[in-house]
């Protein structure tokens, strides 16, 4: 079965790496202080509109003795959006990057995998492939 824990093809461990889009790296200097600050800024926006509304965060002692079993009270529509990737408020350039970046590896993923489909078995997968890599031993990109 596909998620059985017992099926033997799953590795005992795995590593993943972590990688800024190489867009994005190349836009900003330093990438994680321009989102580590968007976070901060967000953040406190948010603290701010709930206590103009006698509203609050719960705080970690409050949450770990919420039960999990308990229901919520509110709805979510269910055909809210499900967005690939977000970017903070009024950072249309990070989004315009994000919005290029993805378009370039499904163009070149589509590329890859119609040459594949092809019989062609040394096509190069852009880098972020994870599937054909570890079920195919298809080569990928080592940048991107």
């Amino acid at each position: 079965m596909y998620l059985d824990q017992e099926s033997g093809q799953w590795p005992e461990h795995a590593t993943l790496t972590l990688q800024m889009p190489p867009m994005i790296e190349q836009a900003y200097s330093d990438p994680i202080a321009v989102i580590e600050r968007e976070y901060q800024e967000q953040q406190h926006k948010a603290r701010e509109e709930l206590l103009a509304k006698g509203r609050h965060f719960m705080g970690a002692d409050k949450v770990t003795k919420v039960s999990p079993y308990e229901r919520a009270t509110s709805w979510e529509n269910i055909q809210s959006l499900n967005p690939t990737f977000a970017v903070g408020r009024g950072q249309e350039k990070a989004k315009k990057l994000a919005k290029n970046a993805l378009r370039a590896f499904r163009s070149a993923y589509r590329d890859a995998l119609k040459r594949w489909r092809c019989g062609e078995r040394m096509v190069e997968f852009p880098l972020g492939t994870w599937w054909m890599a570890i079920f195919h031993g298809a080569p990928v990109a080592d940048t991107g």
